[in-house]
């Protein structure tokens, strides 16, 4: 067990990191799941944001509005990747 937690996990930390990055990058780009069984829900209730830039962009094709939304979202992404890279530098140290 010591060495497991001594020698394996710290070598596995950045591939970790890597895998949790990934998935939560991911899990902001869920539109298909959502789009094919609620459509959005009952008013809007389950819209996230990549089916508000859809719905923005091509049904009411105010493609501005949906840029901002898609600049909102990256912004979104880089703030939580910075986050989670500023966990894993502290428990580098």
């Amino acid at each position: 067990m010591q060495t497991f937690f001594r020698i394996t996990v710290p070598m596995l930390r950045s591939t970790l990191f890597l895998c949790l990055t990934l998935a939560t990058i991911n899990s902001f780009k869920v539109f298909d799941q959502i789009n094919i069984i609620t459509q959005g829900g009952p008013r809007y209730s389950t819209t996230v944001l990549v089916q508000a830039v859809y719905y923005y962009a091509f049904k009411e094709f105010n493609f501005g509005y949906a840029s901002a939304i898609a600049v909102v979202l990256f912004a979104l992404v880089f703030v939580v990747t910075l986050f989670q890279r500023k966990i894993e530098n502290k428990l580098a140290d």
